[in-house]
Parts: structure tokens; C-alpha cells; sequence
């Protein structure tokens, strides 16, 4: 691992322990950077923001999914798609996710950086699906349509995990598609 990924990496691991236990709004960029044992200047070399540190959080994630959409060369529907990757992709950060989550219902200036990474995540998501089946750069309503799916199954599920003393994330993803399919699907589609 590069130095600049190990620094990155101990100030965001820092950060959300300080607002884990302090509290987001609680928290200066001065005290994540002394407790981490950096100086200002280098914090704001790797983040813009506590924001900024916060919104980070879900960098894996959205880079795995969209990696995992990108790529599957299956002849599955983009529904069947996202449902296979988001399990795939949340498993290695879910712990993380938990806490980021927790701090989120904290604050409501915690929740809005959290939500603002969103409108990010769902462009990249659309430009996923659309390449996937050829597309690429030129998304349609049904690319739109699939990445709003996927962060509902996304959100649907972490919440699932944390209010079911963390079962099988296979297990929530299917449950949290189905009730989607319940909802948004006639019964001749099901």
C-alpha cells in the first residue's frame, strides 16, 4: 500500500471514530487531524471537508458495484443484475457502512453529506448500466430507472442488516428485491 493510501486511510479511519463517539457535528477538522497525527494542511490534502470525509465512506462500495454491473456479461436483466451485486460489493464494507449510518441518524449535517454522495453514486450507476449493455455514454430511462432501483435495494438492505442483527446479506437483498418487485411489478411480470 502506497503511503498516501495508509495516511488517507488513518485520517477517514480517525474521523469516524471521532464522530462515532463524539458526534459529527462535535468534531473539528483540527481535532481529526491531531488525533490522527497530521496537520491540517495534509488533512485538506486528502479531504475537503469533515463532509467530504464522511460522503468518502462509500468510495468502495460504489466503485465495486459499478465495477460488478460494468462487467457482467450475463444475458440477466439489469433488476437481476444489481441484485447479484450489491451483496457482492457491500460485504467488505458493511461494517464501516453500519457506522457511517449510525453517525448519519446522529446528524442531520452528517445525513445531508451522506445524501449528497448519492447524486454522484447514481451517475455512475446509470453510466454502469448503460455500458453493460452497450451503450456506453449514452444512458436511457431504463439505465435512470435501474440505478434508482439499486440504491433503493442498497438502502433497503443495509437498513434490513442493521434491524436484523446482521443476517445473510444474500438473504436481505433478495427479501429487500422482492418487496421491490411486489411493489413496482404487475403479477404477470413477477
Amino acid at each position: 500500500m502506497r503511503k498516501q493510501d495508509v495516511v488517507r486511510r488513518e485520517i477517514w479511519n480517525t474521523a469516524i471514530d471521532l464522530f462515532y463517539s463524539e458526534g459529527f457535528d462535535g468534531v473539528t477538522v483540527e481535532q481529526i487531524a491531531l488525533r490522527a497525527g497530521v496537520s491540517r494542511r495534509t488533512f485538506f490534502r486528502y479531504f475537503a471537508s469533515k463532509e467530504d470525509v464522511l460522503a468518502s465512506a462509500v468510495n468502495g462500495y460504489v466503485e465495486a458495484l459499478v465495477e460488478l454491473v460494468m462487467h457482467d456479461s450475463s444475458d440477466s436483466p439489469g433488476f437481476e443484475v444489481a441484485k447479484g451485486a450489491i451483496p457482492k460489493a457491500l460485504e467488505p464494507c458493511i461494517h464501516s457502512t453500519e457506522r457511517v449510518m449510525h453517525i448519519a441518524k446522529q446528524s442531520i449535517s452528517a445525513r445531508n453529506a451522506h445524501i449528497h454522495q448519492g447524486s454522484i453514486v447514481h451517475d455512475k450507476l446509470v453510466q454502469a448500466f448503460a455500458h453493460r449493455i452497450g451503450r456506453a455514454g449514452r444512458p436511457n430511462l431504463e439505465d435512470r430507472v435501474l440505478a434508482h432501483l439499486t440504491l433503493l435495494g442498497t438502502s433497503l438492505s443495509v437498513e434490513m442488516w442493521l434491524e436484523n442483527d446482521h443476517r445473510d446479506l444474500d438473504e436481505i437483498v433478495s427479501e429487500a428485491f422482492a418487496s421491490i418487485a411486489a411493489v413496482c411489478l404487475p403479477k404477470s411480470l413477477r
